[in-house]
């Protein structure tokens, strides 16, 4: 499988008394780059947020933000029954030894000390952990799961834009023979004006063109150029962190249908070098998308 690196990816949990947000951006970089953003009581988190992260996600820039609260049933205070039970039988007392008339308003038992207790004591540090790595997970899952989507469409584009550079060398095969005659009369027809009358062995001759266009022959670069094609197409294929291999390998295209324009095969031929060389951008600028 292929993957772009670029994705996000989210996850919510609760737990514990908590609510934990995981929000992971990644964007391309030649390297790993972890951007985390933790909240104080996390820190001691970091260095296994970064290891998951880094082993999993591969290469690009990676923002890491997370977020937790107290859940909204742990935040809410609670009655505590206890401490109310003894505030009535205090005014029980005051109500039948005392002469008090009532009892008082809801309103103001409010406002009696401990009648209600807050929220539970903070979690202890193992399940704030458990709680935080889980979430971490389904994010990774998440931004992992676009990747892979964006990667398999970048595949695509770039096997189309592949097809494109091998049907233009199959037409620049196609076009060797008639080159090759064409370099052939032309020097001949160059070296009869150059000599002007002037005797020589037509055998001599004829061995000096052949040389001459056996060293403008292209043949070696474009089964040179036809391997680096289906290299290519295996390396997409097989998947995983191509990117570097393929970045590779698209040089050595490039390295070929330079040679092939250098040794000026006849116009058809120059074009069909400057097609493959427009596709050659086009897919580096692709390949720097992907892991």
């Amino acid at each position: 499988m292929i993957r772009s690196m670029t994705g996000y990816g989210n996850a919510r949990r609760e737990g514990a008394g908590l609510q934990v947000q995981v929000d992971l951006r990644s964007v391309n970089n030649r390297f790993f780059d972890f951007q985390p953003r933790l909240p104080r009581e996390l820190a001691f988190l970091e260095g296994e947020i970064l290891d998951r992260c880094k082993k999993r996600l591969g290469r690009g820039r990676v923002s890491a933000q997370v977020a937790i609260e107290a859940a909204a049933e742990a935040s809410r205070p609670r009655l505590d029954p206890d401490v109310l039970a003894g505030y009535l039988e205090a005014i029980d007392t005051l109500q039948s030894e005392h002469g008090f008339k009532k009892r008082g308003s809801a309103a103001e038992f409010l406002g009696l000390p401990d009648l209600f207790a807050g929220a539970d004591a903070a979690p202890d540090r193992e399940a704030v952990t458990e709680l935080v790595l889980a979430t971490l997970d389904e994010a990774i899952e998440k931004i992992l799961a676009m990747k892979e989507r964006e990667g398999e469409t970048l595949a695509t584009e770039l096997l189309g834009r592949v097809d494109s550079v091998a049907a233009s060398l199959t037409r620049i095969e196609a076009e060797l023979p008639a080159a090759r005659e064409a370099m052939q009369k032309g020097l001949e027809e160059r070296l009869a004006e150059l000599l002007d009358g002037v005797a020589l062995d037509p055998q001599r001759l004829a061995q000096e063109v052949a040389i001459l266009v056996d060293k403008s022959d292209v043949t070696e670069e474009t089964v040179r150029l036809a391997s680096h094609i289906e290299q290519f197409r295996a390396t997409l294929e097989a998947g995983g962190e191509v990117a570097k291999k393929l970045g590779f390998l698209l040089q050595e295209v490039l390295r070929e249908a330079n040679t092939i324009g250098s040794k000026g095969q006849g116009l058809a031929i120059v074009q069909e070098v400057l097609l493959i060389k427009e596709e050659t951008e086009k897919i580096r600028e692709q390949i720097q998308n992907l892991e």
